[in-house]
């Protein structure tokens, strides 16, 4: 799918025998200071972790993985992939299902329904939650705001001359990585807070043709806000880490960013305080809701009783209350279980935990689009690449918004 800089960490064929082995991400310092956390919990039962590949090894197709697992039948191995993605890797026999594990130890009782409801593909549960991050969010540098005399609040027209009093000052008023995953996490923000979520949820997810035919002219509407935001938006090379973009925020060459929480992680990291250091706000417009990515590990086919043993005591480490506090203070997201109080920890995470508490009450939670969440894979690379055609080039708001609806219309076709 998307190209992600990702390690492939699979057990040597000389093997020791109290290894698992796992295909994660590894972004920056925040996410492996997470990894350690559960890598050091493995280790007290005797369960190493085992990185095998260079971090900057691209991540492998589900059929470069198939064939890995066809050659090591006996391999225990987990996957950090979720979403459509995810449900792809199972459909083709590379991931195996993890239901008796999850009965056993009681998840539907344990998870909130929405994210158990992610985790289930086909009658089967196929992965274990680690994280849930909330991608509609802006991050900005609390001084240059407060500068400014204005507010991160839910006017679109207050957020356009805040733009405008940061540009005159000087100071780069947003900052992306230019690439398809953040423009669409800029797009989806946008439609959430214009439609709302049964109507994003009937195009983004259901793919419903009655619903996309309704929500073009909301697609023009938001690819006009990105148009007006363009000249405000400084963008970073491809291959520029999260951490790039937070140092630019932190240092005043930049004010503000829309990241998922993972950014959050960085700010973490850096001993930063919410509301003293740095503000997070949601993206204005009329709807409030939340867009989810959920972070998954998903367990790589193995007939193996020995290896199925492993993979099961990983899967019950990630969804250990300990490590759940202490490897999502790390990586910025939440908590999948509850009562960890990983919420009281700062401000920002209050605030989201708000959010969160709120939307999934009033039903205005949605998947994110940007990652990977909603669309099968072949529709989601093409929808992402129209978005960011929009944003890197002179394209009407009308015509992309027509020729969006038009190429979802054709995707619904082949899955309905």
């Amino acid at each position: 799918m998307r190209i992600l800089l990702l390690a492939l960490l699979l057990i040597p064929t000389m093997g020791i025998a109290n290894t698992i082995s796992v295909v994660h991400s590894n972004y920056s310092q925040s996410e492996a200071k997470a990894y350690s956390i559960l890598q050091n919990s493995l280790a007290e039962d005797n369960l190493i972790w085992v990185d095998q590949l260079p971090v900057n090894q691209g991540f492998p197709s589900a059929d470069q993985v198939k064939s890995i697992v066809e050659q090591n039948p006996s391999q225990a191995s987990m996957a950090q992939i979720h979403g459509k993605e995810l449900e792809r890797w199972y459909d083709l026999g590379v991931v195996r299902h993890l239901t008796t594990v999850a009965e056993s130890n009681r998840w539907r009782d344990l998870l909130p329904e929405f994210i158990y409801k992610k985790i289930q593909h086909r009658g089967q549960i196929i992965a274990v939650p680690s994280g849930l991050h909330i991608t509609n969010t802006l991050w900005a540098n609390k001084k240059i705001i407060d500068n400014t005399g204005l507010s991160l609040d839910s006017s679109w027209d207050n957020f356009l001359n805040l733009l405008a009093k940061i540009e005159e000052t000087g100071i780069t008023p947003i900052v992306m990585i230019d690439n398809v995953q953040f423009d669409t996490l800029l797009f989806e923000s946008l439609l959430l807070s214009e439609v709302g979520a049964e109507a994003y949820n009937a195009s983004m997810l259901d793919l419903d043709s009655t619903a996309l035919r309704a929500i073009e002219p909301a697609f023009e509407r938001v690819f006009q806000k990105l148009d007006a935001l363009k000249p405000f938006i400084s963008r970073l090379p491809e291959d520029t880490n999260i951490v790039t973009v937070v140092e630019a925020i932190v240092s005043g060459q930049a004010a503000i960013t829309l990241q998922g929480s993972w950014i959050q992680g960085e700010f973490t990291f850096k001993g930063l305080l919410a509301n003293q250091q740095y503000y997070c706000a949601q993206v204005p417009g009329q709807h409030e809701g939340v867009i989810f990515m959920l972070d998954t590990f998903a367990a790589l086919s193995t007939s193996d009783i020995a290896a199925q043993q492993k993979q099961a005591i990983f899967a019950n480490k990630v969804l250990d209350k300990n490590n759940q506090f202490l490897m999502n203070n790390y990586s910025g997201a939440h908590a999948v279980v509850p009562d960890t109080g990983l919420e009281k920890l700062n401000e920002c995470n209050a605030a989201a935990n708000n959010r969160l508490t709120e939307a999934t009450a009033t039903k205005q939670i949605v998947g994110s689009t940007a990652m990977g969440m909603n669309l099968p894979v072949q529709i989601g690379d093409e929808v992402l690449e129209i978005i960011h055609t929009f944003m890197t080039t002179n394209a009407s708001a009308a015509d992309t918004a027509s020729h969006l609806r038009k190429r979802m219309k054709y995707g619904s076709f082949l899955i309905n």
